[in-house]
């Protein structure tokens, strides 16, 4: 169920875990019969049974929604950054409750302070 392209990452993980006997925590993405791929993160720990075979105890949760979200944040940031820089604006944050002023390189510019 392991996209191709991420097999010998995590292949490399578990084995890994599986030598150590310590937890492993790994994001993947998995091919699902009825969703297509969807983005897991994987959080398992190993255990050696008797006869020497591995046991694996763990959770898969689907963060495909997550991952998503944080593309379209990245993506939005650089448009954000790409029009500021364009129009030669800088972006100024107040926080009032914290009584500071942060600027960035553009604003600083702006108001001639270094940089």
């Amino acid at each position: 169920m392991v996209v191709p392209e991420d097999a010998v990452e995590v292949r490399e993980a578990t084995d890994s875990a599986a030598q150590d006997l310590q937890s492993v925590n790994i994001e993947q993405r998995m091919l699902t019969p009825h969703r297509g791929i969807r983005w897991v993160t994987v959080i398992a720990t190993p255990l050696r049974e008797a006869g020497g075979s591995m046991l694996w105890h763990g959770i898969f949760m689907d963060t495909t929604e997550r991952k998503r979200a944080g593309e379209r944040l990245r993506a939005s940031q650089l448009q954000l950054r790409a029009a500021l820089d364009a129009g030669a604006m800088g972006i100024v944050s107040v926080n009032l409750n914290a009584r500071t002023l942060e600027l960035d390189p553009t604003a600083r510019r702006i108001w001639e302070l270094e940089a």
